[in-house]
């Protein structure tokens, strides 16, 4: 015969192991945004192209006056295009099939050109990053 304290102690173990794979640290993606976030050394670009790594993109959308378009290069590649008045600070947001694995994503800067010139300007001095808004 189990004493209660002994039933008790199985039962909070048994809680403690998770919810079978649903919600918050389970196994269970949670759909949602992801924020991408521009460093620019320059005050008038309008148009970047970089790569989004690592997972799956659903959808990608142009911040305020932005204009982004995408394409899947593979399974966890997605070529990215925005267009406009870019300016630092948030620059597009990624729906993704699990915000839970946003450390898997990364941001690789290809190129970047002149609002009115449409100069193509090197890469130095461009940041971009990506995390949860």
């Amino acid at each position: 015969m189990r004493s209660v304290p002994g039933v008790l102690l199985l039962a909070l173990a048994a809680l403690s192991c998770g919810d079978g794979g649903t919600g918050p640290g389970g196994n269970t993606p949670l759909p949602g945004a992801l924020q991408v976030t521009l460093d620019t050394p320059h005050a008038d670009d309008g148009a970047l192209l970089f790569l989004v790594q690592g997972a799956p993109v659903t959808t990608v959308s142009g911040g305020a006056g932005l204009t982004a378009y995408a394409h899947p290069v593979d399974s966890l590649t997605t070529r990215v295009v925005v267009l406009g008045a870019i300016a630092d600070g948030p620059l597009i947001q990624l729906q993704v099939p699990d915000v839970n694995a946003a450390a898997r994503y990364t941001v690789q800067f290809e190129q970047a050109a002149a609002r009115e010139s449409y100069a193509q300007r090197t890469a130095e001095g461009y940041g971009l990053t990506i995390a949860k808004p």
